[in-house]
């Protein structure tokens, strides 16, 4: 759609020159009033077509700055709306506030100090102006379509009086004819002028990005002031089992008694034994030996 918009005022941007080209090449074939009229004609549609375009062009911007808007701002709006933030350091309701211009609101928001407040502020005037920026594109959208068929119903009934029914064509002085020409044609000149810059759409687009990284910056501050320390996991201690070295066992030495040959076992080593009191011989637990008298 934007291309045949584009293909279709490029054709009328061509269909002007070839015409102006034309109505100067008829001076040699017509008489000096008729061509004096049929010039100022072409100058006063030339005049109604670049009008047209003008209108065509700022309600293209219009239209693309609420599309950029609306894609930046309504997020940011909506969420701190819903969040209860448009508040002014007094308690006011921003969202209530109006203002007669950019210059009004410029000079309102010069005796705020506070960071936070001014682009709350912004946000909130940047949102009133998108729902004006669309109006204004219907708007201009609208006068480009009159002013188009206007200039097109000039040019075609202006022919057809000049040349077929010249009796009803508006006799006009040649001196008023050279004013209509020369001011038509130099409205041309500066309508050019005015739709070859963009400084005004190119500004708004900075202040609109520019809006948007400071709101990210506070939300970034505010995440850093409310986020808590991030808590430390528990640790999981694991049991561990210590082995303990067993003890070693000491064999008891075994004593073979060589009368008796019968295995005695001795005391352990490290067990010391009780010392026998005195007169007292130790129970060694065998019977004492005695010889055998003879008879």
């Amino acid at each position: 759609m934007k291309n045949t918009h584009r293909k279709f005022t490029s054709f009328l941007i061509f269909a002007d020159l070839i015409i102006v080209l034309a109505g100067i090449l008829l001076k040699i074939f017509l008489e000096d009033a008729v061509w004096q009229n049929l010039i100022a004609l072409i100058a006063v549609f030339s005049a109604l077509l670049s009008l047209s375009d003008l209108y065509k062009k700022s309600a293209d911007d219009q239209r693309n700055l609420s599309i950029l808007s609306a894609s930046v701002i309504d997020p940011l709006f909506n969420r701190y709306m819903g969040e209860g933030l448009f508040k002014t350091s007094d308690g006011s309701d921003m969202t209530k506030m109006s203002f007669s211009g950019d210059y009004d609101f410029n000079q309102n928001l010069r005796n705020v100090t506070d960071t936070k407040e001014r682009a709350l502020m912004e946000l909130v005037w940047e949102h009133q102006c998108n729902k004006k920026r669309i109006r204004r594109s219907r708007t201009n959208a609208v006068l480009r379509t009159v002013l188009l068929i206007l200039a097109v119903l000039l040019l075609a009934g202006g022919l057809v009086l000049l040349f077929v029914f010249p009796q009803y064509f508006p006799p006009l002085s040649p001196s008023i004819l050279q004013v209509i020409t020369l001011c038509s044609f130099v409205f041309v000149l500066a309508v050019a002028y005015a739709n070859s810059g963009n400084f005004a759409c190119l500004q708004k687009m900075q202040t609109i990005l520019g809006l948007r990284d400071r709101c990210s910056a506070l939300d970034e501050n505010k995440l850093a002031v409310v986020k808590p320390e991030p808590t430390p996991a528990p640790q999981v201690v694991i049991p561990v089992q210590v082995a303990v070295p067993a003890q070693p066992v000491v064999s008891t030495p075994v004593i073979v008694d060589p009368v008796q040959e019968s295995p005695v076992q001795a005391s352990p080593v490290d067990t010391p034994s009780p010392e026998p009191e005195m007169g007292t011989a130790p129970d060694t637990g065998e019977k004492e030996w005695k010889p055998i008298d003879a008879d």
